[in-house]
């Protein structure tokens, strides 16, 4: 329910977004057909100001999109969550004082994924190869930068206790499960990733129905 929940909220932070990102990208074209007229046309295709270009309204609606996700409560539990898995990897003890001291950027995270599929998306715009070949090199670099500066934020007392009390839980179960290999299906349910699609359509289906 806690993952469905994240992907409903990630469907509004998207909705909500785009909706800032088009009234801001017209505005922007209202004012530059006013003080550039050629500058206008150009960037418009010859359309009126009332359809921005593609471009100016994805690059703007990404923005509006990272500044909500940063400011959200997501960040800080997202922050906690790498943190106390970082420390379980060293072996270090699982006490706020020592956890809080692990980085926010987690090498495996899926943001890094999200950061192969943005650069892929904005470079197949102009050679394929060139965008596959651009994301394989540059995907952690950029998925690091988001991670640092958009997906986490310094978790406050309270997510960080509730990250630890997952790592104990976690320990515990693994404990206790020793020589048990979850099924391919259950590891991927696991993930949590199906979870938070649902979340995610079932908003916007409800939103647009």
């Amino acid at each position: 329910a806690a993952l469905a929940s994240t992907g409903a909220f990630l469907g509004l932070i998207q909705v909500l977004a785009s909706w800032l990102g088009y009234r801001a990208s017209v505005t922007v074209m209202v004012l530059l057909q006013r003080a550039a007229p050629g500058w206008s046309r150009a960037l418009s295709g010859g359309m009126p100001p009332i359809l921005p270009h593609p471009l100016l309204y994805g690059a703007i609606s990404l923005l509006f999109f990272a500044v909500l996700f940063r400011l959200s409560w997501i960040t800080g539990y997202h922050a906690a969550e790498h943190q106390v898995v970082h420390a379980i990897e060293q072996g270090d003890d699982l006490r706020p004082e020592v956890v809080k001291t692990k980085p926010r950027v987690h090498p495996r995270c899926g943001t890094n994924l999200m950061a192969a599929f943005g650069i892929f998306i904005l470079m197949d715009r102009w050679y394929d190869a060139f965008a596959f070949v651009a994301a394989i090199l540059t995907w952690r670099f950029f998925g690091s930068l988001l991670q640092q500066y958009v997906t986490t934020r310094p978790a406050s007392g309270g997510q960080l206790e509730s990250g630890l009390h997952a790592g104990r839980q976690l320990l515990e179960r693994y404990q206790t499960g020793v020589g048990h290999h979850a099924s391919g299906w259950r590891r991927v349910w696991n993930m949590g990733l199906l979870q938070v699609f649902f979340g995610f359509a079932l908003f916007m289906a409800l939103l647009f129905q």
